[in-house]
């Protein structure tokens, strides 16, 4: 009995210490993975709401209101697949900044690459969510209204694209 006593003192605190470095290093992280998981579950309801009213389906077995209501619900979603790898990324950078030995040029590099990304992000859900005047003008063309040309959509998209190729080149 003793013998159990001595070991489990020994133990003690290497515990403390292995709890404290996961409180104190990884906080940071866990909280973004949990508001990517947020973002990915508000993804999947808004997709999961468009599959009903039809998305995956081809357009002539629709009818007009439902390839309405499915656009509207993968437009409303753009915001949730846009933001949710983009959080996983910061909270991907903060795990390797707790698990990497602290030099401040590397650490500054990854920072300065994670908000580049992030301001792109930023900037390609403000476009998407302002290119009609209403917003409900991009799912339904009967309402009075306008739109950017399509064109302006697609070359944020590659853009955006472009800026993660030269992330993971770098």
């Amino acid at each position: 009995m003793e013998d159990h006593k001595k070991i489990y003192h020994r133990r003690r605190p290497h515990l403390r210490c292995l709890r404290e470095f996961h409180l104190d290093r990884f906080k940071g992280w866990a909280l973004l993975t949990g508001e990517k998981k947020a973002l990915g579950i508000g993804n999947s309801v808004f997709l999961t709401i468009s599959t009903h009213w039809g998305l995956g389906t081809h357009m002539a077995k629709l009818s007009e209101e439902g390839i309405m209501h499915s656009v509207k619900w993968v437009y409303l979603c753009e915001f949730f697949s846009i933001m949710s790898p983009g959080i996983g990324r910061i909270a991907y950078a903060s795990l390797l900044l707790g698990l990497l030995p602290p030099i401040k040029w590397r650490s500054r590099m990854l920072w300065s690459l994670i908000w580049i990304q992030f301001i792109v992000d930023i900037a390609t859900v403000i476009i998407s969510f302002s290119q009609c005047r209403p917003i409900s003008k991009f799912w339904n063309n009967s309402i009075p209204g306008s739109c950017w040309p399509p064109k302006v959509q697609q070359n944020t998209g590659y853009f955006q694209g472009g800026e993660r190729l030269f992330d993971i080149l770098f």
